[in-house]
Protein backbone atom coordinates (compact mmCIF):
# COMPACT_ATOMS: atom_id res chain seq x y z
CA UNK A 1 0.00 0.00 0.00
CA UNK A 2 3.02 2.34 0.72
CA UNK A 3 4.33 2.29 -2.78
CA UNK A 4 0.67 2.74 -4.34
CA UNK A 5 -0.41 5.69 -2.09
CA UNK A 6 3.65 7.36 -2.83
CA UNK A 7 2.51 6.97 -6.55
CA UNK A 8 -0.52 8.69 -5.51
CA UNK A 9 0.70 11.17 -3.85
CA UNK A 10 3.16 12.22 -6.51
CA UNK A 11 1.06 12.20 -9.31
CA UNK A 12 -1.38 14.69 -7.76
CA UNK A 13 1.90 16.56 -6.50
CA UNK A 14 2.87 16.90 -9.68
CA UNK A 15 -0.71 17.99 -11.50
CA UNK A 16 -1.38 20.31 -8.99
CA UNK A 17 -3.73 19.20 -6.88
CA UNK A 18 -1.50 18.51 -3.88
CA UNK A 19 1.18 20.50 -2.63
CA UNK A 20 4.76 18.90 -2.35
CA UNK A 21 5.36 16.94 0.87
CA UNK A 22 8.95 18.09 0.98
CA UNK A 23 7.29 21.96 0.54
CA UNK A 24 5.29 23.32 3.59
CA UNK A 25 4.48 26.16 1.34
CA UNK A 26 3.60 26.51 -2.14
CA UNK A 27 6.10 26.99 -4.45
CA UNK A 28 6.50 28.61 -8.18
CA UNK A 29 6.08 25.09 -9.60
CA UNK A 30 3.56 23.99 -7.50
CA UNK A 31 1.60 27.06 -8.61
CA UNK A 32 2.07 27.12 -12.04
CA UNK A 33 0.98 23.57 -12.21
CA UNK A 34 -2.49 23.98 -10.15
CA UNK A 35 -2.75 27.38 -12.61
CA UNK A 36 -2.54 24.75 -15.71
CA UNK A 37 -5.15 22.18 -13.80
CA UNK A 38 -7.56 25.16 -12.99
CA UNK A 39 -7.56 26.37 -16.90
CA UNK A 40 -8.29 22.89 -18.11
CA UNK A 41 -10.85 21.88 -15.64
CA UNK A 42 -12.20 25.39 -16.75
CA UNK A 43 -11.83 24.66 -20.83
CA UNK A 44 -13.46 21.40 -20.05
CA UNK A 45 -16.40 22.73 -17.97
CA UNK A 46 -17.27 25.23 -21.01
CA UNK A 47 -16.57 23.12 -23.37
CA UNK A 48 -18.91 20.75 -21.72
CA UNK A 49 -21.18 23.43 -21.09
CA UNK A 50 -21.54 24.65 -25.13
CA UNK A 51 -21.56 21.68 -26.77
CA UNK A 52 -24.95 20.78 -26.46
CA UNK A 53 -27.49 21.54 -28.99
CA UNK A 54 -30.88 20.91 -29.54
CA UNK A 55 -33.17 21.54 -32.54
CA UNK A 56 -36.61 20.96 -32.72
CA UNK A 57 -37.10 20.49 -36.58
CA UNK A 58 -35.19 23.15 -37.41
CA UNK A 59 -35.78 25.33 -34.39
CA UNK A 60 -33.81 25.62 -30.89
CA UNK A 61 -35.84 24.26 -28.04
CA UNK A 62 -36.10 24.98 -24.68
CA UNK A 63 -35.51 22.85 -21.63
CA UNK A 64 -38.80 22.89 -20.97
CA UNK A 65 -39.53 20.80 -24.07
CA UNK A 66 -37.53 18.27 -22.87
CA UNK A 67 -38.11 14.91 -21.07
CA UNK A 68 -36.65 14.36 -17.92
CA UNK A 69 -34.55 10.97 -19.43
CA UNK A 70 -33.09 13.35 -22.36
CA UNK A 71 -32.35 16.39 -19.38
CA UNK A 72 -30.25 13.73 -17.43
CA UNK A 73 -28.24 12.27 -20.65
CA UNK A 74 -27.81 15.79 -22.15
CA UNK A 75 -25.98 16.99 -18.99
CA UNK A 76 -24.26 14.04 -17.78
CA UNK A 77 -20.77 15.42 -18.98
CA UNK A 78 -21.18 18.52 -17.41
CA UNK A 79 -22.09 16.87 -13.83
CA UNK A 80 -19.24 14.42 -14.36
CA UNK A 81 -17.22 17.39 -14.85
CA UNK A 82 -18.35 19.31 -12.28
CA UNK A 83 -18.34 16.92 -9.79
CA UNK A 84 -14.92 16.34 -10.56
CA UNK A 85 -14.03 19.75 -9.95
CA UNK A 86 -15.71 20.25 -6.79
CA UNK A 87 -13.79 16.89 -5.45
CA UNK A 88 -10.15 18.44 -6.66
CA UNK A 89 -10.85 22.13 -5.32
CA UNK A 90 -11.84 20.66 -2.23
CA UNK A 91 -8.72 18.57 -2.03
CA UNK A 92 -6.66 21.28 -3.11
CA UNK A 93 -7.78 23.49 -0.77
CA UNK A 94 -7.33 21.03 2.07
CA UNK A 95 -4.24 19.43 0.65
CA UNK A 96 -1.87 21.17 3.55
CA UNK A 97 -4.35 19.45 6.24
CA UNK A 98 -4.48 16.14 5.07
CA UNK A 99 -0.55 16.24 4.33
CA UNK A 100 0.12 17.21 7.87
CA UNK A 101 -2.76 14.73 8.85
CA UNK A 102 -0.37 11.42 6.85
CA UNK A 103 2.89 12.87 8.63
CA UNK A 104 1.56 12.58 12.33
CA UNK A 105 -0.28 9.32 11.57
CA UNK A 106 3.24 7.98 9.94
CA UNK A 107 4.91 9.23 13.36
CA UNK A 108 2.94 8.17 15.52
CA UNK A 109 2.34 4.24 14.09
CA UNK A 110 5.67 4.25 14.23
CA UNK A 111 6.33 3.36 17.80
CA UNK A 112 3.77 1.23 17.69
CA UNK A 113 4.19 -2.46 18.83
CA UNK A 114 2.56 -4.00 15.90
CA UNK A 115 2.80 -2.43 11.96
CA UNK A 116 0.16 -1.19 10.16
CA UNK A 117 -2.41 -3.92 8.72
CA UNK A 118 -2.03 -3.90 5.01
CA UNK A 119 -4.30 -2.57 2.19
CA UNK A 120 -4.85 -2.84 -0.98
CA UNK A 121 -7.04 0.28 -1.49
CA UNK A 122 -4.42 2.26 -3.10
CA UNK A 123 -3.50 -0.73 -5.14
CA UNK A 124 -7.37 -0.78 -6.01
CA UNK A 125 -7.34 3.20 -6.86
CA UNK A 126 -4.07 2.84 -8.71
CA UNK A 127 -5.20 0.28 -10.83
CA UNK A 128 -8.53 1.51 -11.47
CA UNK A 129 -7.04 4.75 -12.47
CA UNK A 130 -4.52 3.60 -15.17
CA UNK A 131 -7.57 1.23 -16.63
CA UNK A 132 -10.05 4.20 -16.95
CA UNK A 133 -6.78 6.44 -18.69
CA UNK A 134 -6.07 3.26 -21.26
CA UNK A 135 -9.71 2.01 -21.94
CA UNK A 136 -10.86 5.29 -22.64
CA UNK A 137 -8.04 6.51 -24.56
CA UNK A 138 -7.95 3.33 -26.96
CA UNK A 139 -11.95 3.66 -27.49
CA UNK A 140 -11.56 6.91 -28.60
CA UNK A 141 -8.63 6.08 -30.92
CA UNK A 142 -10.47 2.96 -32.28
CA UNK A 143 -13.45 4.85 -32.35
CA UNK A 144 -11.39 8.10 -34.65
CA UNK A 145 -10.38 4.78 -36.92
CA UNK A 146 -13.24 3.31 -37.82
CA UNK A 147 -15.31 6.57 -38.43
CA UNK A 148 -17.07 7.12 -42.15
CA UNK A 149 -14.63 9.70 -43.71
CA UNK A 150 -17.46 11.77 -44.41
CA UNK A 151 -18.08 12.38 -40.91
CA UNK A 152 -14.51 13.39 -40.00
CA UNK A 153 -15.49 16.65 -41.72
CA UNK A 154 -18.23 17.79 -40.24
CA UNK A 155 -18.20 20.75 -39.09
CA UNK A 156 -20.92 21.63 -36.22
CA UNK A 157 -22.12 25.03 -34.10
CA UNK A 158 -22.04 25.37 -30.19
CA UNK A 159 -24.33 26.97 -28.08
CA UNK A 160 -21.49 29.62 -29.44
CA UNK A 161 -22.65 31.23 -32.45
CA UNK A 162 -18.80 31.69 -33.79
CA UNK A 163 -17.60 28.00 -31.91
CA UNK A 164 -17.22 25.22 -34.63
CA UNK A 165 -15.70 21.90 -33.54
CA UNK A 166 -14.83 18.98 -35.56
CA UNK A 167 -14.32 15.73 -34.96
CA UNK A 168 -11.11 15.12 -34.95
CA UNK A 169 -11.18 18.43 -32.33
CA UNK A 170 -14.01 17.06 -29.82
CA UNK A 171 -12.52 13.48 -30.10
CA UNK A 172 -8.86 14.91 -28.93
CA UNK A 173 -10.21 17.62 -26.62
CA UNK A 174 -12.10 15.08 -24.24
CA UNK A 175 -9.00 12.42 -24.42
CA UNK A 176 -6.52 14.78 -23.56
CA UNK A 177 -8.36 16.92 -21.40
CA UNK A 178 -11.68 15.51 -20.27
CA UNK A 179 -10.47 12.22 -19.05
CA UNK A 180 -7.58 13.32 -16.89
CA UNK A 181 -9.73 15.93 -15.53
CA UNK A 182 -11.94 12.90 -14.22
CA UNK A 183 -9.25 10.60 -13.49
CA UNK A 184 -7.82 13.06 -11.21
CA UNK A 185 -11.02 13.36 -9.14
CA UNK A 186 -10.35 9.37 -8.62
CA UNK A 187 -6.80 9.80 -7.17
CA UNK A 188 -7.85 13.16 -4.89
CA UNK A 189 -10.35 10.86 -3.41
CA UNK A 190 -8.54 7.86 -3.36
CA UNK A 191 -5.74 10.35 -1.06
CA UNK A 192 -8.25 11.23 1.41
CA UNK A 193 -9.50 6.78 2.11
CA UNK A 194 -5.74 6.57 2.32
CA UNK A 195 -5.50 9.08 4.77
CA UNK A 196 -8.49 7.97 6.79
CA UNK A 197 -6.88 4.38 6.10
CA UNK A 198 -3.96 4.50 7.41
CA UNK A 199 -5.52 6.29 10.00
CA UNK A 200 -7.58 3.45 11.37
CA UNK A 201 -4.60 1.20 10.80
CA UNK A 202 -2.64 3.39 13.38
CA UNK A 203 -3.47 5.83 15.89
CA UNK A 204 -7.25 4.30 15.87
CA UNK A 205 -6.05 1.06 16.51
CA UNK A 206 -3.17 1.92 18.91
CA UNK A 207 -5.74 1.82 22.39
CA UNK A 208 -6.81 -1.79 21.07
CA UNK A 209 -3.68 -3.25 20.32
CA UNK A 210 -2.42 -1.81 24.32
CA UNK A 211 -5.63 -3.34 25.36
CA UNK A 212 -5.53 -6.74 23.70
CA UNK A 213 -1.58 -6.80 25.10
CA UNK A 214 -3.30 -7.28 28.28
CA UNK A 215 -2.86 -10.81 28.88
CA UNK A 216 -3.98 -10.41 32.80
CA UNK A 217 -5.86 -7.73 35.22
CA UNK A 218 -2.31 -6.77 36.88
CA UNK A 219 -1.08 -6.06 33.03
CA UNK A 220 -4.55 -4.03 32.31
CA UNK A 221 -3.34 -1.69 35.78
CA UNK A 222 -0.49 -0.89 34.09
CA UNK A 223 -1.59 -0.38 30.25
CA UNK A 224 -4.73 1.50 31.37
CA UNK A 225 -3.28 4.99 31.37
CA UNK A 226 -1.70 4.14 28.13
CA UNK A 227 -4.23 3.45 26.41
CA UNK A 228 -6.40 6.45 27.95
CA UNK A 229 -3.97 8.52 26.39
CA UNK A 230 -3.91 6.92 22.71
CA UNK A 231 -7.54 6.73 22.53
CA UNK A 232 -7.90 10.92 23.35
CA UNK A 233 -4.97 11.01 20.76
CA UNK A 234 -7.10 8.97 18.25
CA UNK A 235 -10.43 11.14 19.46
CA UNK A 236 -8.98 14.33 18.96
CA UNK A 237 -7.25 13.63 15.43
CA UNK A 238 -11.11 12.28 14.53
CA UNK A 239 -12.16 15.21 15.60
CA UNK A 240 -10.12 17.30 13.33
CA UNK A 241 -10.58 14.81 10.31
CA UNK A 242 -14.62 15.33 11.02
CA UNK A 243 -14.82 18.89 10.55
CA UNK A 244 -12.08 18.98 7.26
CA UNK A 245 -12.86 15.92 5.49
CA UNK A 246 -16.55 15.43 6.03
CA UNK A 247 -17.33 17.76 3.69
CA UNK A 248 -15.52 16.26 0.68
CA UNK A 249 -16.50 12.68 1.32
CA UNK A 250 -20.50 14.25 1.37
CA UNK A 251 -19.92 16.07 -2.15
CA UNK A 252 -17.62 13.26 -3.36
CA UNK A 253 -20.90 10.21 -2.23
CA UNK A 254 -22.79 13.02 -3.76
CA UNK A 255 -21.44 13.11 -7.18
CA UNK A 256 -20.66 9.68 -7.34
CA UNK A 257 -24.66 9.07 -7.15
CA UNK A 258 -25.40 11.79 -9.52
CA UNK A 259 -22.52 10.74 -12.60
CA UNK A 260 -23.81 7.10 -11.97
CA UNK A 261 -27.74 7.45 -12.05
CA UNK A 262 -26.49 9.79 -15.69
CA UNK A 263 -24.21 7.23 -16.74
CA UNK A 264 -26.80 4.43 -16.86
CA UNK A 265 -28.64 6.60 -19.57
CA UNK A 266 -26.14 5.54 -21.87
CA UNK A 267 -27.28 1.68 -21.26
CA UNK A 268 -30.82 3.06 -21.92
CA UNK A 269 -30.24 4.82 -25.03
CA UNK A 270 -31.25 3.36 -28.16
CA UNK A 271 -28.82 2.87 -31.15
CA UNK A 272 -25.62 3.00 -28.99
CA UNK A 273 -22.14 1.97 -30.32
CA UNK A 274 -20.40 -0.54 -29.12
CA UNK A 275 -17.55 2.29 -28.29
CA UNK A 276 -20.16 4.62 -25.73
CA UNK A 277 -21.24 1.16 -23.90
CA UNK A 278 -17.28 0.61 -23.59
CA UNK A 279 -17.01 3.87 -21.86
CA UNK A 280 -20.18 3.99 -20.02
CA UNK A 281 -19.02 0.61 -18.41
CA UNK A 282 -15.28 2.02 -17.45
CA UNK A 283 -17.63 5.04 -16.00
CA UNK A 284 -19.67 2.82 -13.92
CA UNK A 285 -16.89 0.90 -12.85
CA UNK A 286 -14.84 4.11 -11.38
CA UNK A 287 -17.86 5.66 -9.75
CA UNK A 288 -18.87 1.95 -8.13
CA UNK A 289 -15.02 1.76 -7.06
CA UNK A 290 -15.00 5.96 -5.39
CA UNK A 291 -18.51 4.81 -3.77
CA UNK A 292 -17.10 1.51 -2.26
CA UNK A 293 -13.50 3.30 -1.23
CA UNK A 294 -15.46 5.78 0.49
CA UNK A 295 -17.87 3.71 2.42
CA UNK A 296 -14.90 1.09 3.56
CA UNK A 297 -12.39 3.81 4.82
CA UNK A 298 -15.83 5.10 6.70
CA UNK A 299 -16.82 2.22 7.94
CA UNK A 300 -13.42 0.86 9.03
CA UNK A 301 -13.31 3.46 11.85
CA UNK A 302 -16.92 2.11 12.95
CA UNK A 303 -15.79 -1.06 12.90
CA UNK A 304 -12.23 0.05 15.18
CA UNK A 305 -14.73 1.77 17.57
CA UNK A 306 -16.81 -1.39 17.90
CA UNK A 307 -13.83 -3.65 18.73
CA UNK A 308 -12.30 -1.62 21.33
CA UNK A 309 -16.23 -1.47 23.04
CA UNK A 310 -16.33 -4.82 23.17
CA UNK A 311 -12.87 -5.46 24.13
CA UNK A 312 -13.24 -3.11 27.49
CA UNK A 313 -16.50 -4.68 27.69
CA UNK A 314 -14.99 -7.88 28.00
CA UNK A 315 -12.23 -6.88 30.36
CA UNK A 316 -14.83 -5.77 32.72
CA UNK A 317 -16.46 -8.63 32.65
CA UNK A 318 -13.21 -10.24 33.79
CA UNK A 319 -12.58 -7.67 36.05
CA UNK A 320 -15.84 -8.51 38.02
CA UNK A 321 -15.66 -12.20 38.02
CA UNK A 322 -12.38 -11.60 39.89
CA UNK A 323 -13.81 -9.92 42.09
CA UNK A 324 -16.63 -12.13 42.75
CA UNK A 325 -13.93 -14.97 43.23
CA UNK A 326 -12.35 -12.59 46.18
CA UNK A 327 -15.10 -12.12 47.52
CA UNK A 328 -16.31 -15.79 47.49
CA UNK A 329 -12.88 -16.62 49.24
CA UNK A 330 -10.86 -17.50 46.32
CA UNK A 331 -6.97 -18.15 47.63
CA UNK A 332 -4.45 -16.37 44.85
CA UNK A 333 -1.25 -17.52 44.91
CA UNK A 334 0.49 -14.19 43.27
CA UNK A 335 -0.55 -11.95 45.75
CA UNK A 336 -0.49 -12.83 48.99
CA UNK A 337 -2.50 -9.64 50.81
CA UNK A 338 -6.06 -10.43 49.72
CA UNK A 339 -7.00 -7.02 50.93
CA UNK A 340 -4.54 -5.04 48.97
CA UNK A 341 -5.44 -6.71 45.51
CA UNK A 342 -9.30 -6.49 45.99
CA UNK A 343 -8.63 -2.56 46.75
CA UNK A 344 -6.26 -2.60 43.64
CA UNK A 345 -9.21 -4.17 41.29
CA UNK A 346 -11.88 -2.09 42.88
CA UNK A 347 -9.79 1.23 42.07
CA UNK A 348 -9.68 -0.45 38.19
CA UNK A 349 -12.96 -1.23 37.83
CA UNK A 350 -13.54 2.57 38.53
CA UNK A 351 -11.51 4.00 36.22
CA UNK A 352 -12.39 1.51 33.72
CA UNK A 353 -15.87 2.31 34.29
CA UNK A 354 -15.16 5.94 33.57
CA UNK A 355 -13.03 4.91 30.80
CA UNK A 356 -16.07 3.67 28.68
CA UNK A 357 -18.10 5.79 29.39
CA UNK A 358 -15.79 9.57 28.73
CA UNK A 359 -13.97 7.79 26.14
CA UNK A 360 -16.98 5.73 23.67
CA UNK A 361 -20.33 6.22 22.45
CA UNK A 362 -21.17 9.66 22.08
CA UNK A 363 -17.20 10.54 21.52
CA UNK A 364 -16.11 8.04 18.75
CA UNK A 365 -14.00 7.73 15.11
CA UNK A 366 -16.76 7.67 13.40
CA UNK A 367 -16.73 10.54 10.41
CA UNK A 368 -20.52 11.23 9.47
CA UNK A 369 -21.68 12.21 5.91
CA UNK A 370 -24.20 15.18 5.63
CA UNK A 371 -27.22 13.60 4.71
CA UNK A 372 -26.55 10.00 4.98
CA UNK A 373 -25.36 10.24 8.65
CA UNK A 374 -22.57 7.27 9.98
CA UNK A 375 -22.09 4.74 6.79
CA UNK A 376 -23.25 1.23 7.70
CA UNK A 377 -24.25 -1.85 5.83
CA UNK A 378 -27.78 -0.41 5.89
CA UNK A 379 -26.15 3.36 4.29
CA UNK A 380 -24.53 1.03 1.15
CA UNK A 381 -27.91 -1.04 0.87
CA UNK A 382 -29.97 2.01 0.55
CA UNK A 383 -27.47 3.33 -2.00
CA UNK A 384 -28.50 0.69 -4.17
CA UNK A 385 -31.89 1.03 -3.47
CA UNK A 386 -31.62 4.42 -4.51
CA UNK A 387 -30.24 3.85 -7.55
CA UNK A 388 -32.51 0.67 -8.81
CA UNK A 389 -35.58 2.72 -8.64
CA UNK A 390 -33.78 5.72 -10.66
CA UNK A 391 -32.90 3.12 -13.11
CA UNK A 392 -36.21 1.96 -12.83
CA UNK A 393 -37.80 5.66 -13.63
CA UNK A 394 -35.36 6.56 -16.45
CA UNK A 395 -36.66 3.44 -18.10
CA UNK A 396 -40.08 5.06 -17.91
CA UNK A 397 -39.14 8.55 -18.91
CA UNK A 398 -36.66 7.61 -21.58
CA UNK A 399 -39.11 8.23 -24.26
CA UNK A 400 -38.92 11.85 -25.47
CA UNK A 401 -42.46 13.99 -24.98
CA UNK A 402 -41.98 16.32 -27.98
CA UNK A 403 -40.53 16.27 -31.18
CA UNK A 404 -37.02 17.12 -30.24
CA UNK A 405 -33.55 15.96 -31.51
CA UNK A 406 -30.36 16.10 -28.93
CA UNK A 407 -26.97 16.49 -30.21
CA UNK A 408 -24.32 15.74 -27.49
CA UNK A 409 -20.40 15.71 -29.21
CA UNK A 410 -19.65 12.44 -31.02
CA UNK A 411 -22.28 10.68 -28.54
CA UNK A 412 -24.95 11.78 -30.71
CA UNK A 413 -29.02 10.43 -29.60
CA UNK A 414 -30.96 11.73 -32.42
CA UNK A 415 -34.72 11.36 -31.37
CA UNK A 416 -36.89 12.95 -33.81
CA UNK A 417 -40.76 13.20 -33.90
CA UNK A 418 -43.01 13.31 -37.40
CA UNK A 419 -45.98 14.89 -35.91
CA UNK A 420 -47.55 15.64 -39.29
CA UNK A 421 -47.26 12.00 -40.38
CA UNK A 422 -48.66 10.70 -37.11
CA UNK A 423 -51.60 13.23 -37.21
CA UNK A 424 -52.61 12.24 -40.89
CA UNK A 425 -51.93 8.47 -40.11
CA UNK A 426 -54.43 8.73 -36.70
CA UNK A 427 -57.14 10.56 -39.21
CA UNK A 428 -57.01 7.74 -41.37
CA UNK A 429 -56.92 4.45 -39.05
CA UNK A 430 -58.59 6.25 -35.67
CA UNK A 431 -58.05 4.48 -32.58
CA UNK A 432 -56.87 1.87 -33.74
CA UNK A 433 -53.04 3.22 -34.20
CA UNK A 434 -51.59 4.20 -31.11
CA UNK A 435 -49.18 7.71 -30.84
CA UNK A 436 -45.90 6.46 -31.74
CA UNK A 437 -42.56 7.65 -31.77
CA UNK A 438 -40.36 7.49 -35.03
CA UNK A 439 -36.17 7.17 -34.52
CA UNK A 440 -33.61 7.94 -36.68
Amino acid sequence: MGSAQGVITNVLSFAGVLRSPKHTRSTVGSILRTSILAIACSLSLIYRCTSYKFVNEGDNVTLSKLSIFQVIDYSQYIIRTLGAITVMAIVWRKSGILLTFQRENRAITKVLAQPRSPSGFGVLILVTFILFIVIMSVARVCQYLLTDIKKLNWDERTNISWLRVTFLQDQMFTAFVSYPVESLRLLSLGFVANVIVEFSHGTARACLEILEESASLHDLIENLPKAWAARETSLGIAMKMRSHLTVVLTMAMMFDILCLNAVLCNFLQPGSGIFTLVRSLVSVMIYVVEILVTCRAVMRLNQIDDATLSVVQQLQSSLEQELQALENGKADLLHNNRALWRRELQTLRSHLSKFSVVCFRERNLSLPLYGLGIITHRTVLSIIGLLSTFLLFLMEQRSPPGPTTGCNGTNRAIYVVNCSEIARLWDIFGESIPYTTVRS
